[in-house]
């Protein structure tokens, strides 16, 4: 474990003892995280004593449900679930990767995150078997944006986003699954929005990688915004590092091997 990484489990021990942080996700959708990176991150989790929550590269991603299955996820999530038949294919993927007995100890979780998937929401909730999974997500930025929006504050706040929004957490607690929203969550002003919704209805709130407990990460949302920020920097400085030693090393081997291209000519 490098120093960096050493300062992330420093950070992460803070955020969870000081700040209400309860899991860090690890994307293999829109960042692609890597098998190597999925390891590093999961050592990083487990010193701290957070939950390692990994994003699947989409609802039936069997070698992403492999990848995490293998590194110990406590959470698996999937994305861009909108339709029952999505959802359907998840939960006989999750079936297909997961023993039952191992089931019992992760979290599965989807995530509503287009108009789509909020107008498909009743008939996904009554999927076959959809009890068996644990919670559900709302993504806030790809929703805006999918609604012909362009994720600013005045999107997040916009009366019918924040309609939509508590009918989705109503309807998901109706269902007894936990309920976090991510998607603009590092404005004051956006936070104060969500602690406004109705008692109850939300469980946690995340950033990039960081998801906190609600409603007491409320109370100290700039002190905990500010160092999940400073982990997830360091966490992209990192990655940053070793792809730059990668890249050395490979610029050195293309000159050597260039050199004796030409002398072959």
């Amino acid at each position: 474990m490098n120093a960096a990484e050493k300062k992330m489990v420093d950070l992460l021990v803070d955020l969870k003892e000081n700040h209400h942080a309860s899991a860090i996700k690890g994307n293999m959708e829109s960042t692609g995280m890597q098998t190597w990176e999925l390891m590093r991150l999961k050592e990083v989790v487990l010193r701290s004593g957070l939950k390692l929550t990994v994003k699947l590269g989409g609802a039936e991603a069997i070698t992403d449900m492999r990848e995490a299955r293998a590194v110990g996820a406590d959470r698996i999530a999937a994305p861009m679930t909108s339709c029952e038949f999505s959802l359907r294919k998840y939960v006989a993927a999750i079936d297909t990767i997961f023993p039952a007995e191992e089931k019992k100890g992760i979290d599965f979780i989807f995530y509503i995150e287009t108009i789509t998937a909020y107008n498909n929401l009743e008939a996904m909730l009554q999927a076959p078997k959809v009890g068996e999974l644990s919670g559900l997500v709302i993504g806030r930025e790809d929703l805006v944006w999918s609604m012909g929006m362009t994720g600013t504050d005045d999107d997040y706040n916009n009366a019918k986003v924040l309609q939509l929004t508590k009918d989705t957490l109503t309807k998901a607690k109706a269902k007894g699954f936990e309920t976090t929203i991510g998607g603009g969550t590092t404005s004051e002003r956006n936070l104060k929005t969500l602690k406004d919704l109705p008692p109850g209805l939300l469980d946690g709130f995340q950033t990039k990688m960081v998801r906190f407990k609600c409603p007491a990460a409320f109370d100290d949302k700039s002190a905990g915004l500010l160092k999940a920020t400073e982990f997830e920097v360091l966490w992209l400085k990192n990655q940053c590092s070793y792809y730059e030693a990668v890249s050395k090393e490979s610029l050195k081997t293309i000159e050597k091997l260039e050199a004796r291209y030409k002398s072959l000519q």
